[in-house]
């Protein structure tokens, strides 16, 4: 069976929304894995509105360490310590320290791709110099027979990079690529670039959300035409075959 992507909750970039909700993203892949937390403890909240119960999830996969990524976490485990959580390797000890110390299990993800169960696997640890602090990040590979989706949580260490490591690694066509695309701060001259290294790499349809950045949606939607999906909170990302 296919597997699913619900958006549980994808925050609008909106100063007052920021300002008394939050921001950040978490889906649902399939029917017990957690892909990020959002950024606070409001999390437990979208859960519920989306029926999405703590104590169904099995795994939670964090893309990277910033607040809007993993805000939620720990008050997700408070209600259900017993998954196993996917970090990458260059997350903080601290961080690490704590997840274990709530009794969840830790695996960390170093450069290798991981599988993390059948169809499913880490990209592997990912790395990138920004404003002189190391950016880790791992995305979240979805296969079946010879077909990828990807998805990332910011790619901040690129998302042409990700896609072109992620096809080295996997083979195979991407036939969906979504997530956040962080071009929130790129010029459209940036954007277009990457959208003709997309295509090269046959990126077949894109679902882009969270911090890809207005010109970036427009940019996007213009290229990928009927290919171009905008989740919204509540939607299912249907995975093309």
């Amino acid at each position: 069976m296919p597997v699913s992507i619900k958006v549980i909750i994808d925050a609008i970039d909106h100063p007052l929304y920021i300002k008394f909700i939050g921001w950040g993203i978490s889906l649902l892949v399939g029917n017990d894995l957690l892909f990020d937390t959002f950024g606070n403890a409001r999390i437990l909240k979208f859960m519920a509105k989306a029926k999405v119960g703590p104590k169904s999830i099995r795994q939670v996969f964090l893309s990277h360490q910033d607040p809007d990524h993993v805000g939620g976490l720990f008050a997700f485990l408070e209600k259900n310590p017993d998954v196993t959580v996917f970090a990458c390797k260059s997350f903080t000890p601290e961080f690490k320290e704590k997840v274990k110390n709530t009794g969840a299990r830790l695996v960390e993800v170093s450069g290798a791709p991981l599988e993390i169960r059948k169809n499913i696997f880490s990209s592997g640890e990912m790395t990138r110099m920004i404003k002189g602090k190391l950016v880790p990040e791992q995305a979240l590979v979805i296969k079946e027979g010879g077909n990828l989706t990807i998805l990332t949580g910011c790619a901040h260490p690129g998302l042409v990079r990700m896609v072109e490591e992620i096809k080295k690694s996997f083979g195979g066509k991407v036939k969906l690529l979504a997530g956040g695309f962080h071009f929130c701060d790129s010029k459209e001259p940036e954007v277009r670039e990457a959208l003709d290294a997309l295509a090269a790499l046959g990126v077949e349809k894109v679902a882009p959300f969270h911090c890809t950045g207005k010109i970036a949606y427009k940019l996007f939607r213009k290229k990928y035409l009927k290919n171009y999906t905008k989740p919204r909170t509540g939607n299912i990302i249907t995975l093309p075959h």
